[in-house]
């Protein structure tokens, strides 16, 4: 496949799964590996340099790991492009190109649950949710009671191989040893010890392949905030604030969800 027939299929292919799935970030790997497609590394460089491409797909934040783990998403000119050019046969486009979504494993929806749209709505038996609960997912009891999945429940995918998620767990570690090693702290020994045992447990739970919104939240966020407010006192946090911008951008890409 030449490379301007790559820019124009994995458009199609994206502009597909936001609309199969309702996401609106994605990292090149996942629609190459949904969508069959080959990425030469002879493009690595020409990639976000041309224009066809560039204006189509929104690179958010790039990054200095492996092309394929930059998160993207489908620019407004992108979304033109498709309707423009291939109105409603961008499935019959993909097949053309010898595209197909090849489907995800799923797990399985536990006794009790029936999903009863295309969407994300279910009928539920008892209590039971779906195995990977989403912001906005309905799930109707006895046809008359129904909840709604809050943001706090969605799960985040932890990627250990990309370079923000390292920089993460390497910032722990700094503030770790920082805190260790400072002995003129304005606290007790009590409290810094408390501290001590939170970012290391912190750093325990990023370890994690998948967490909870509020597990990052309560976990690890607040963690670094009182560990930073406690080193600011004595003149220690310069540039460690970054460590919290960091992990909410991580979330932002990975649910959408602004902490």
């Amino acid at each position: 496949m030449k490379f301007s027939e790559f820019v124009d299929v994995f458009v199609a292919a994206l502009y597909n799964e936001t609309q199969l799935t309702g996401r609106t970030s994605f990292q090149i790997k996942d629609i190459l590996k949904t969508y069959g497609l080959t990425f030469n590394p002879s493009w690595r460089e020409t990639l976000f340099k041309d224009y066809t491409f560039s204006s189509r797909v929104d690179a958010s934040r790039r990054h200095l790991g492996p092309i394929i783990d930059q998160h993207i998403s489908l620019s407004p000119d992108g979304l033109r492009w498709v309707e423009d050019e291939l109105g409603e046969n961008v499935a019959s486009y993909l097949e053309q190109h010898g595209v197909m979504h090849e489907p995800q494993h799923v797990k399985p929806l536990p006794e009790g649950l029936v999903e009863i749209t295309g969407g994300r709505t279910f009928f539920a038996q008892g209590s039971v949710l779906p195995p990977q609960p989403r912001e906005g997912d309905v799930i109707f009891r006895d046809e008359v009671d129904a909840i709604v999945i809050p943001a706090s429940d969605r799960l985040v995918q932890l990627d250990h191989n990309s370079a923000p998620y390292r920089e993460v767990s390497q910032g722990l570690a700094d503030l770790f040893e920082e805190l260790r090693s400072s002995n003129d702290l304005p606290c007790s020994t009590a409290e810094r010890d408390r501290l001590l045992l939170s970012v290391s447990a912190a750093r325990k739970l990023w370890e994690a392949t998948e967490l909870k919104v509020i597990q990052i939240k309560v976990g690890i966020i607040i963690t670094i905030e009182d560990t930073i407010d406690l080193l600011s006192k004595a003149g220690k946090a310069v540039g460690k604030a970054l460590l919290i911008d960091l992990v909410k951008s991580i979330v932002k890409h990975k649910t959408g969800i602004d902490l």
